[in-house]
Protein backbone atom coordinates (compact mmCIF):
# COMPACT_ATOMS: atom_id res chain seq x y z
CA UNK A 1 0.00 0.00 0.00
CA UNK A 2 1.73 3.56 -0.77
CA UNK A 3 2.67 5.42 1.92
CA UNK A 4 2.55 2.72 4.45
CA UNK A 5 -1.26 3.55 4.41
CA UNK A 6 -3.51 2.24 7.25
CA UNK A 7 -7.34 1.92 6.93
CA UNK A 8 -9.56 3.29 9.61
CA UNK A 9 -12.94 1.35 9.68
CA UNK A 10 -16.05 2.03 11.63
CA UNK A 11 -19.31 0.67 11.61
CA UNK A 12 -22.68 1.03 12.02
CA UNK A 13 -25.08 -1.81 12.37
CA UNK A 14 -28.53 -2.11 12.28
CA UNK A 15 -30.57 -4.91 14.12
CA UNK A 16 -34.07 -5.83 13.73
CA UNK A 17 -34.96 -6.91 17.24
CA UNK A 18 -37.59 -9.53 17.88
CA UNK A 19 -40.50 -8.01 19.32
CA UNK A 20 -43.95 -8.77 18.82
CA UNK A 21 -45.01 -5.98 17.42
CA UNK A 22 -43.42 -2.42 15.89
CA UNK A 23 -41.34 -0.19 18.08
CA UNK A 24 -44.20 2.65 18.47
CA UNK A 25 -47.30 1.35 17.23
CA UNK A 26 -49.20 -2.87 17.65
CA UNK A 27 -48.56 -3.40 13.96
CA UNK A 28 -47.24 -6.84 13.78
CA UNK A 29 -43.55 -7.42 13.53
CA UNK A 30 -43.32 -10.36 10.87
CA UNK A 31 -40.08 -10.49 8.76
CA UNK A 32 -41.46 -12.67 6.76
CA UNK A 33 -45.08 -11.11 5.64
CA UNK A 34 -44.54 -11.09 1.57
CA UNK A 35 -48.25 -9.64 1.42
CA UNK A 36 -47.25 -5.67 0.20
CA UNK A 37 -48.65 -2.90 2.92
CA UNK A 38 -50.58 -5.64 5.01
CA UNK A 39 -48.46 -4.98 8.53
CA UNK A 40 -49.51 -1.06 8.31
CA UNK A 41 -51.28 1.75 10.32
CA UNK A 42 -51.98 5.48 10.71
CA UNK A 43 -48.95 5.22 12.89
CA UNK A 44 -46.40 3.63 11.19
CA UNK A 45 -47.88 5.02 7.85
CA UNK A 46 -47.52 8.46 9.04
CA UNK A 47 -50.76 9.94 9.00
CA UNK A 48 -51.59 13.29 10.48
CA UNK A 49 -52.96 12.91 14.03
CA UNK A 50 -51.60 9.90 15.78
CA UNK A 51 -49.11 9.64 18.57
CA UNK A 52 -46.54 6.98 19.33
CA UNK A 53 -46.51 4.20 22.06
CA UNK A 54 -43.14 3.12 22.82
CA UNK A 55 -42.99 -0.80 23.09
CA UNK A 56 -41.26 -1.58 26.16
CA UNK A 57 -39.34 -5.01 25.08
CA UNK A 58 -37.90 -3.11 22.09
CA UNK A 59 -36.13 -0.98 25.26
CA UNK A 60 -35.63 -4.51 27.27
CA UNK A 61 -33.83 -5.78 24.46
CA UNK A 62 -31.24 -2.94 23.89
CA UNK A 63 -30.60 -3.03 27.28
CA UNK A 64 -29.78 -6.31 27.59
CA UNK A 65 -27.46 -6.10 24.48
CA UNK A 66 -25.69 -2.69 25.80
CA UNK A 67 -25.12 -4.63 29.37
CA UNK A 68 -23.56 -7.34 26.90
CA UNK A 69 -21.38 -5.26 25.50
CA UNK A 70 -20.25 -3.53 28.49
CA UNK A 71 -22.24 0.02 27.98
CA UNK A 72 -22.89 2.10 30.25
CA UNK A 73 -26.94 2.42 30.54
CA UNK A 74 -28.80 5.72 30.84
CA UNK A 75 -30.53 6.72 33.63
CA UNK A 76 -33.08 8.69 31.49
CA UNK A 77 -33.34 8.96 28.09
CA UNK A 78 -35.52 10.14 24.99
CA UNK A 79 -36.38 10.17 21.46
CA UNK A 80 -35.14 12.85 19.17
CA UNK A 81 -37.01 13.43 15.26
CA UNK A 82 -33.75 12.94 12.58
CA UNK A 83 -35.02 14.83 10.15
CA UNK A 84 -34.66 14.00 6.16
CA UNK A 85 -37.24 13.83 3.28
CA UNK A 86 -36.64 10.44 1.19
CA UNK A 87 -39.95 8.07 -0.57
CA UNK A 88 -39.77 5.40 1.88
CA UNK A 89 -39.78 7.65 5.13
CA UNK A 90 -43.38 8.44 5.68
CA UNK A 91 -43.67 11.18 8.29
CA UNK A 92 -40.72 13.13 6.44
CA UNK A 93 -38.78 12.41 9.44
CA UNK A 94 -37.55 9.18 12.17
CA UNK A 95 -37.95 8.67 15.34
CA UNK A 96 -34.03 8.06 16.62
CA UNK A 97 -32.04 8.91 19.28
CA UNK A 98 -29.29 11.78 19.17
CA UNK A 99 -28.71 13.60 22.38
CA UNK A 100 -29.31 10.67 24.88
CA UNK A 101 -29.07 7.38 23.49
CA UNK A 102 -30.01 4.40 26.03
CA UNK A 103 -26.28 2.92 25.60
CA UNK A 104 -23.23 4.79 26.18
CA UNK A 105 -19.95 3.66 25.18
CA UNK A 106 -19.24 -0.48 25.86
CA UNK A 107 -16.64 -2.70 23.88
CA UNK A 108 -16.45 -6.24 21.79
CA UNK A 109 -13.08 -8.27 22.05
CA UNK A 110 -11.92 -9.19 18.84
CA UNK A 111 -9.19 -11.64 18.88
CA UNK A 112 -7.73 -10.10 22.13
CA UNK A 113 -8.45 -6.31 20.80
CA UNK A 114 -11.01 -3.99 22.29
CA UNK A 115 -12.78 -2.44 19.42
CA UNK A 116 -14.80 0.10 21.60
CA UNK A 117 -18.08 1.61 20.87
CA UNK A 118 -19.44 5.00 20.56
CA UNK A 119 -23.40 3.97 21.64
CA UNK A 120 -26.12 1.66 21.01
CA UNK A 121 -29.59 3.82 20.23
CA UNK A 122 -33.25 2.62 19.42
CA UNK A 123 -34.72 3.96 16.31
CA UNK A 124 -37.46 2.86 13.92
CA UNK A 125 -36.81 1.66 10.52
CA UNK A 126 -38.02 2.49 6.91
CA UNK A 127 -40.37 1.40 4.62
CA UNK A 128 -38.71 -0.88 1.92
CA UNK A 129 -37.76 -0.17 -1.71
CA UNK A 130 -39.20 -2.61 -4.48
CA UNK A 131 -37.19 -1.75 -7.75
CA UNK A 132 -38.78 -3.03 -10.86
CA UNK A 133 -36.86 -4.21 -14.42
CA UNK A 134 -38.85 -1.38 -16.10
CA UNK A 135 -37.60 1.51 -13.83
CA UNK A 136 -40.72 1.83 -11.62
CA UNK A 137 -40.16 1.74 -7.72
CA UNK A 138 -42.79 0.48 -5.36
CA UNK A 139 -42.79 1.11 -1.19
CA UNK A 140 -43.56 -1.63 1.05
CA UNK A 141 -44.56 -0.35 4.50
CA UNK A 142 -44.73 -3.55 6.57
CA UNK A 143 -41.10 -2.26 7.45
CA UNK A 144 -42.03 1.08 8.34
CA UNK A 145 -41.56 1.33 12.37
CA UNK A 146 -39.80 -2.15 13.24
CA UNK A 147 -37.99 -1.66 16.04
CA UNK A 148 -34.01 -1.40 15.02
CA UNK A 149 -30.68 -1.09 17.29
CA UNK A 150 -28.27 0.74 16.09
CA UNK A 151 -24.48 0.30 17.10
CA UNK A 152 -21.96 2.67 16.20
CA UNK A 153 -18.48 1.90 16.56
CA UNK A 154 -15.29 4.07 17.03
CA UNK A 155 -12.84 4.32 14.21
CA UNK A 156 -10.76 1.37 15.51
CA UNK A 157 -11.28 -1.95 12.97
CA UNK A 158 -8.34 -2.15 10.32
CA UNK A 159 -8.69 -4.49 8.07
CA UNK A 160 -11.85 -6.14 6.42
CA UNK A 161 -10.72 -9.32 7.92
CA UNK A 162 -11.48 -7.89 11.34
CA UNK A 163 -14.68 -6.13 10.03
CA UNK A 164 -15.82 -9.71 9.20
CA UNK A 165 -15.10 -11.39 12.84
CA UNK A 166 -16.54 -8.36 14.42
CA UNK A 167 -19.87 -8.77 12.64
CA UNK A 168 -19.91 -12.72 13.05
CA UNK A 169 -19.33 -12.32 16.88
CA UNK A 170 -21.79 -9.60 17.28
CA UNK A 171 -24.52 -11.78 14.89
CA UNK A 172 -23.85 -14.63 17.71
CA UNK A 173 -24.42 -12.71 20.74
CA UNK A 174 -27.97 -11.22 19.80
CA UNK A 175 -28.78 -14.42 18.62
CA UNK A 176 -27.65 -16.40 21.75
CA UNK A 177 -29.23 -13.71 23.47
CA UNK A 178 -32.20 -13.52 21.25
CA UNK A 179 -32.25 -10.06 20.86
CA UNK A 180 -32.48 -9.74 17.45
CA UNK A 181 -32.69 -13.12 14.57
CA UNK A 182 -30.20 -11.22 12.77
CA UNK A 183 -30.38 -13.13 9.59
CA UNK A 184 -27.73 -11.22 7.09
CA UNK A 185 -29.65 -12.53 4.03
CA UNK A 186 -33.57 -11.24 5.33
CA UNK A 187 -32.19 -7.68 6.25
CA UNK A 188 -32.13 -8.57 9.80
CA UNK A 189 -28.77 -7.13 10.05
CA UNK A 190 -26.97 -4.78 8.10
CA UNK A 191 -24.11 -2.78 8.34
CA UNK A 192 -22.56 0.63 7.01
CA UNK A 193 -18.94 1.06 6.47
CA UNK A 194 -17.13 4.07 7.41
CA UNK A 195 -13.80 4.04 6.23
CA UNK A 196 -10.64 6.34 5.39
CA UNK A 197 -7.15 6.13 4.85
CA UNK A 198 -3.96 7.61 7.17
CA UNK A 199 -0.41 6.93 7.07
CA UNK A 200 0.52 4.68 9.24
CA UNK A 201 2.78 7.46 11.53
CA UNK A 202 -0.45 9.53 12.11
CA UNK A 203 -2.24 7.46 15.02
CA UNK A 204 -4.49 10.15 15.60
CA UNK A 205 -5.56 12.53 12.79
CA UNK A 206 -9.06 10.94 10.67
CA UNK A 207 -9.18 11.65 6.67
CA UNK A 208 -12.46 12.20 4.36
CA UNK A 209 -14.25 9.13 4.97
CA UNK A 210 -16.46 7.33 2.79
CA UNK A 211 -19.78 5.36 3.98
CA UNK A 212 -20.94 2.48 2.44
CA UNK A 213 -24.27 1.87 3.11
CA UNK A 214 -26.38 -1.04 3.62
CA UNK A 215 -24.51 -4.51 3.29
CA UNK A 216 -26.05 -7.63 3.60
CA UNK A 217 -23.83 -10.34 4.08
CA UNK A 218 -20.15 -10.48 5.63
CA UNK A 219 -19.14 -11.24 2.22
CA UNK A 220 -20.09 -8.29 1.09
CA UNK A 221 -18.44 -6.18 3.48
CA UNK A 222 -15.57 -7.46 3.22
CA UNK A 223 -15.44 -7.24 -0.51
CA UNK A 224 -16.81 -4.13 -0.65
CA UNK A 225 -13.74 -2.95 2.22
CA UNK A 226 -11.29 -4.25 0.24
CA UNK A 227 -12.52 -2.49 -3.07
CA UNK A 228 -13.13 0.47 -1.20
CA UNK A 229 -9.40 0.69 0.42
CA UNK A 230 -8.24 0.06 -3.34
CA UNK A 231 -9.70 2.66 -4.56
CA UNK A 232 -8.92 5.08 -2.06
CA UNK A 233 -5.31 4.12 -2.30
CA UNK A 234 -5.34 5.21 -5.80
CA UNK A 235 -6.42 8.70 -4.98
CA UNK A 236 -3.81 8.85 -2.20
CA UNK A 237 -1.20 7.60 -4.78
CA UNK A 238 -2.26 10.15 -7.65
CA UNK A 239 -2.03 13.29 -5.06
CA UNK A 240 -6.34 14.10 -5.82
CA UNK A 241 -8.69 15.45 -3.44
CA UNK A 242 -10.07 12.97 -0.85
CA UNK A 243 -13.82 13.77 -0.17
CA UNK A 244 -16.20 12.28 1.96
CA UNK A 245 -19.17 10.83 0.31
CA UNK A 246 -21.69 7.83 0.80
CA UNK A 247 -21.54 5.13 -1.66
CA UNK A 248 -22.98 1.70 -2.38
CA UNK A 249 -21.95 -1.85 -3.34
CA UNK A 250 -22.77 -2.87 -6.75
CA UNK A 251 -22.20 -6.76 -5.96
CA UNK A 252 -22.17 -8.19 -9.65
CA UNK A 253 -19.44 -5.77 -10.66
CA UNK A 254 -17.93 -5.91 -7.15
CA UNK A 255 -17.40 -2.14 -6.76
CA UNK A 256 -18.50 0.79 -5.03
CA UNK A 257 -20.71 3.47 -7.00
CA UNK A 258 -21.06 7.00 -6.05
CA UNK A 259 -24.39 7.75 -4.68
CA UNK A 260 -24.24 11.53 -2.81
CA UNK A 261 -22.29 13.54 -0.92
CA UNK A 262 -21.82 12.57 2.93
CA UNK A 263 -24.45 14.33 5.32
CA UNK A 264 -23.32 16.20 8.17
CA UNK A 265 -25.02 15.72 11.28
CA UNK A 266 -26.37 19.40 10.82
CA UNK A 267 -28.07 18.76 7.99
CA UNK A 268 -30.59 15.74 9.83
CA UNK A 269 -31.98 19.19 12.45
CA UNK A 270 -31.96 16.86 15.51
CA UNK A 271 -34.38 17.82 17.96
CA UNK A 272 -36.21 16.02 20.95
CA UNK A 273 -39.91 13.88 20.08
CA UNK A 274 -42.42 16.30 21.29
CA UNK A 275 -44.61 13.66 20.98
CA UNK A 276 -42.87 11.25 23.43
CA UNK A 277 -41.91 11.94 27.00
CA UNK A 278 -38.43 11.41 28.54
CA UNK A 279 -38.30 7.78 30.10
CA UNK A 280 -36.42 7.34 33.61
CA UNK A 281 -35.03 4.00 34.21
CA UNK A 282 -34.70 4.78 37.75
CA UNK A 283 -38.44 5.23 38.36
CA UNK A 284 -40.23 2.70 40.67
CA UNK A 285 -42.90 2.70 38.09
CA UNK A 286 -40.75 1.78 35.10
CA UNK A 287 -41.66 -2.49 33.93
CA UNK A 288 -38.07 -3.38 34.99
CA UNK A 289 -34.94 -2.74 36.41
CA UNK A 290 -31.60 -2.59 34.75
CA UNK A 291 -30.29 -4.76 38.12
CA UNK A 292 -32.43 -7.43 37.53
CA UNK A 293 -31.55 -7.88 33.89
CA UNK A 294 -27.91 -7.78 34.36
CA UNK A 295 -27.95 -10.28 36.71
CA UNK A 296 -29.99 -12.40 34.62
CA UNK A 297 -27.38 -11.91 31.67
CA UNK A 298 -26.42 -15.57 30.33
CA UNK A 299 -22.15 -16.04 29.21
CA UNK A 300 -21.15 -13.83 26.17
CA UNK A 301 -20.73 -16.86 23.61
CA UNK A 302 -17.10 -16.50 23.67
CA UNK A 303 -16.97 -17.38 27.16
CA UNK A 304 -19.46 -20.35 25.74
CA UNK A 305 -16.99 -21.28 23.49
CA UNK A 306 -13.99 -21.69 25.38
CA UNK A 307 -16.11 -23.84 27.90
CA UNK A 308 -17.00 -26.70 25.03
CA UNK A 309 -13.81 -26.22 23.94
CA UNK A 310 -12.16 -26.86 26.91
CA UNK A 311 -15.11 -29.55 27.72
CA UNK A 312 -14.88 -31.67 24.26
CA UNK A 313 -11.19 -30.84 23.61
CA UNK A 314 -12.84 -29.53 20.27
CA UNK A 315 -11.23 -26.69 17.72
CA UNK A 316 -12.76 -23.01 18.10
CA UNK A 317 -14.06 -23.55 14.36
CA UNK A 318 -15.89 -26.54 15.37
CA UNK A 319 -17.26 -25.27 18.22
CA UNK A 320 -18.76 -22.20 16.44
CA UNK A 321 -20.52 -24.45 13.85
CA UNK A 322 -21.91 -27.10 16.60
CA UNK A 323 -22.98 -24.62 19.31
CA UNK A 324 -23.70 -21.67 17.21
CA UNK A 325 -27.58 -21.85 18.61
CA UNK A 326 -29.14 -22.48 22.17
CA UNK A 327 -31.32 -25.56 20.10
CA UNK A 328 -27.94 -26.74 18.38
CA UNK A 329 -26.01 -26.60 21.52
CA UNK A 330 -28.82 -28.58 23.47
CA UNK A 331 -29.38 -31.27 20.88
CA UNK A 332 -24.97 -31.92 20.83
CA UNK A 333 -25.28 -31.98 24.39
CA UNK A 334 -28.02 -34.23 24.29
CA UNK A 335 -26.25 -36.52 22.07
CA UNK A 336 -22.80 -36.25 23.63
CA UNK A 337 -24.72 -37.50 26.72
CA UNK A 338 -26.91 -39.91 25.14
CA UNK A 339 -23.47 -41.60 24.38
CA UNK A 340 -22.32 -41.20 27.39
CA UNK A 341 -25.05 -42.96 28.69
CA UNK A 342 -24.67 -45.76 26.40
CA UNK A 343 -21.30 -46.60 26.33
CA UNK A 344 -21.06 -47.00 30.29
CA UNK A 345 -24.44 -48.83 30.22
CA UNK A 346 -22.78 -51.65 27.66
CA UNK A 347 -20.36 -53.05 30.70
CA UNK A 348 -18.00 -54.02 27.92
CA UNK A 349 -14.99 -52.01 29.87
CA UNK A 350 -14.25 -52.16 33.20
CA UNK A 351 -13.79 -49.26 35.84
CA UNK A 352 -16.19 -46.13 37.06
CA UNK A 353 -18.45 -44.59 35.02
CA UNK A 354 -16.23 -41.33 34.66
CA UNK A 355 -13.17 -44.10 33.56
CA UNK A 356 -15.27 -45.54 30.97
CA UNK A 357 -16.19 -42.45 29.31
CA UNK A 358 -12.69 -41.03 29.66
CA UNK A 359 -11.52 -44.08 27.27
CA UNK A 360 -14.12 -43.51 24.95
CA UNK A 361 -15.24 -39.85 24.51
CA UNK A 362 -12.67 -38.85 22.08
CA UNK A 363 -13.69 -40.99 19.74
CA UNK A 364 -17.80 -40.81 20.27
CA UNK A 365 -17.13 -36.80 20.27
CA UNK A 366 -15.38 -36.90 16.94
CA UNK A 367 -17.97 -39.08 15.99
CA UNK A 368 -20.66 -36.59 16.99
CA UNK A 369 -18.81 -33.48 15.46
CA UNK A 370 -17.63 -35.42 12.01
CA UNK A 371 -21.26 -36.99 11.12
CA UNK A 372 -23.05 -33.79 12.29
CA UNK A 373 -20.92 -31.03 10.70
CA UNK A 374 -20.02 -33.27 7.59
CA UNK A 375 -23.08 -34.72 6.71
CA UNK A 376 -26.60 -33.73 8.68
CA UNK A 377 -25.97 -29.88 8.45
CA UNK A 378 -25.46 -30.71 4.42
CA UNK A 379 -28.12 -33.25 3.78
CA UNK A 380 -30.79 -30.57 5.90
CA UNK A 381 -29.91 -27.88 3.12
CA UNK A 382 -30.21 -30.51 0.26
CA UNK A 383 -33.56 -31.46 1.43
CA UNK A 384 -34.87 -28.30 2.63
CA UNK A 385 -35.54 -29.48 6.19
CA UNK A 386 -35.50 -27.64 9.46
CA UNK A 387 -32.68 -28.79 12.15
CA UNK A 388 -35.16 -30.79 14.01
CA UNK A 389 -35.76 -33.13 11.19
CA UNK A 390 -33.73 -35.93 12.91
CA UNK A 391 -34.54 -36.49 16.49
CA UNK A 392 -32.23 -36.44 19.59
CA UNK A 393 -33.07 -40.15 20.52
CA UNK A 394 -32.57 -41.44 16.59
CA UNK A 395 -29.37 -39.64 16.06
CA UNK A 396 -27.93 -41.20 18.96
CA UNK A 397 -29.18 -44.78 17.49
CA UNK A 398 -27.48 -43.67 14.00
CA UNK A 399 -24.26 -43.18 15.54
CA UNK A 400 -24.33 -46.05 17.99
CA UNK A 401 -24.76 -48.53 14.59
CA UNK A 402 -21.92 -46.79 13.27
CA UNK A 403 -19.18 -47.19 16.17
CA UNK A 404 -20.27 -50.27 16.73
CA UNK A 405 -19.77 -51.00 12.82
CA UNK A 406 -22.88 -52.45 11.87
CA UNK A 407 -22.61 -50.04 8.89
CA UNK A 408 -20.56 -48.73 6.58
CA UNK A 409 -19.84 -44.54 6.41
CA UNK A 410 -21.37 -44.74 2.62
CA UNK A 411 -24.25 -46.85 4.06
CA UNK A 412 -24.26 -44.48 6.89
CA UNK A 413 -24.62 -41.39 4.76
CA UNK A 414 -27.60 -43.34 2.75
CA UNK A 415 -29.28 -43.86 5.97
CA UNK A 416 -28.94 -40.56 7.68
CA UNK A 417 -30.37 -38.72 4.39
CA UNK A 418 -33.32 -41.23 4.42
CA UNK A 419 -33.84 -40.49 8.47
CA UNK A 420 -34.06 -36.39 7.70
CA UNK A 421 -35.97 -37.19 4.48
CA UNK A 422 -38.58 -39.46 6.60
CA UNK A 423 -37.91 -39.26 10.06
CA UNK A 424 -37.92 -43.11 10.34
CA UNK A 425 -35.81 -44.88 13.27
CA UNK A 426 -32.13 -45.87 11.90
CA UNK A 427 -32.46 -49.18 13.01
CA UNK A 428 -35.94 -49.51 10.88
CA UNK A 429 -33.95 -48.31 8.00
CA UNK A 430 -31.05 -50.82 8.55
CA UNK A 431 -33.37 -53.94 8.63
CA UNK A 432 -34.67 -52.46 5.11
CA UNK A 433 -30.97 -52.28 3.55
CA UNK A 434 -30.09 -56.08 4.78
CA UNK A 435 -33.02 -57.30 2.71
CA UNK A 436 -31.34 -55.27 -0.21
CA UNK A 437 -27.95 -56.33 0.76
CA UNK A 438 -28.22 -60.12 0.73
CA UNK A 439 -27.78 -61.17 -2.80
CA UNK A 440 -24.72 -59.09 -2.36
CA UNK A 441 -23.54 -60.35 0.85
CA UNK A 442 -23.57 -63.64 -0.77
CA UNK A 443 -21.48 -62.60 -3.57
CA UNK A 444 -18.55 -61.12 -1.49
CA UNK A 445 -16.88 -64.36 -1.61
CA UNK A 446 -17.02 -64.51 -5.39
CA UNK A 447 -15.88 -60.80 -5.67
CA UNK A 448 -13.09 -61.34 -3.78
CA UNK A 449 -12.21 -64.75 -5.46
CA UNK A 450 -11.78 -62.63 -8.77
CA UNK A 451 -9.96 -59.94 -6.78
CA UNK A 452 -7.45 -62.51 -5.45
CA UNK A 453 -7.13 -63.79 -9.03
CA UNK A 454 -6.43 -60.40 -10.84
CA UNK A 455 -3.93 -59.20 -8.50
CA UNK A 456 -0.97 -61.22 -8.20
CA UNK A 457 0.83 -58.95 -7.29
CA UNK A 458 -0.42 -57.33 -4.62
CA UNK A 459 -1.36 -60.52 -2.74
CA UNK A 460 2.31 -61.59 -3.21
CA UNK A 461 3.08 -58.28 -1.06
CA UNK A 462 0.69 -58.64 1.46
CA UNK A 463 1.87 -62.43 1.83
CA UNK A 464 5.33 -60.95 2.22
CA UNK A 465 4.37 -58.94 5.40
CA UNK A 466 2.93 -55.47 3.21
CA UNK A 467 -0.52 -55.78 5.15
CA UNK A 468 -0.92 -52.00 4.28
CA UNK A 469 -1.61 -53.22 0.60
CA UNK A 470 -4.62 -54.72 1.68
CA UNK A 471 -6.57 -51.85 2.07
CA UNK A 472 -6.29 -51.61 -1.66
CA UNK A 473 -8.49 -54.35 -2.25
CA UNK A 474 -10.83 -53.50 0.32
CA UNK A 475 -11.50 -50.52 -1.85
CA UNK A 476 -12.49 -52.13 -4.42
CA UNK A 477 -14.50 -54.88 -2.84
CA UNK A 478 -16.31 -51.72 -1.52
CA UNK A 479 -16.78 -50.21 -4.65
CA UNK A 480 -17.83 -53.33 -6.46
CA UNK A 481 -20.49 -53.92 -3.13
CA UNK A 482 -21.70 -50.25 -3.85
CA UNK A 483 -20.92 -49.95 -0.30
CA UNK A 484 -23.70 -51.91 1.24
CA UNK A 485 -20.97 -54.10 2.99
CA UNK A 486 -19.06 -53.23 5.93
CA UNK A 487 -15.10 -52.87 5.36
CA UNK A 488 -14.50 -54.56 8.57
CA UNK A 489 -16.48 -57.61 6.87
CA UNK A 490 -14.63 -57.37 4.02
CA UNK A 491 -10.81 -57.38 5.62
CA UNK A 492 -12.00 -60.00 7.85
CA UNK A 493 -13.19 -62.72 4.81
CA UNK A 494 -10.33 -61.59 2.92
CA UNK A 495 -7.99 -62.27 5.50
CA UNK A 496 -9.48 -65.40 6.23
CA UNK A 497 -8.77 -66.36 2.28
CA UNK A 498 -5.44 -65.53 2.25
CA UNK A 499 -4.87 -67.08 5.15
CA UNK A 500 -3.18 -64.11 7.50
Amino acid sequence: MPFDLKPVIGLEIHLVLNTKSKLFCSCLNQAEETRPNFNICPVCWGQPGVLPVLNQEAVRKVILLGLALKGKVADEFWFDRKNYFYPDLPKGYQISQFYRPLISGGFLEINGQKINLERVHLEEDTAKFWHQAGGESFLDFNRAGLPLAEIVTKPELESPEQVRSFLQELQEIVQAFEISEAKMEAGQMRCDLNVSLRPEKEKEKLYPKTEIKNLNSFRAAERALLYEIKRQSKLWLDHKDLLETTRGWDAEKEITVAQRSKEEVKDYRYFPEPDLPIFSLTKDDFPFRVQDLEKSLPDLPSQQRKYWQDKYDLSEDKVRVLFSSPQRSSFIQETIDGLKDWIVDQGEIEGSQEEIWQISRKKLISLVANWFLNYYLVFLEECSQKEDAVSVEDFIDFLVLLYQKKMSNHLGRKILLAMIKTSRPPKELMEEEKKKDSPVKQDLSLILDELIKSNPLLIEKIKSGQENVIHFLIGQAVKKTKGRVNPGRIKDLLKKKLEL
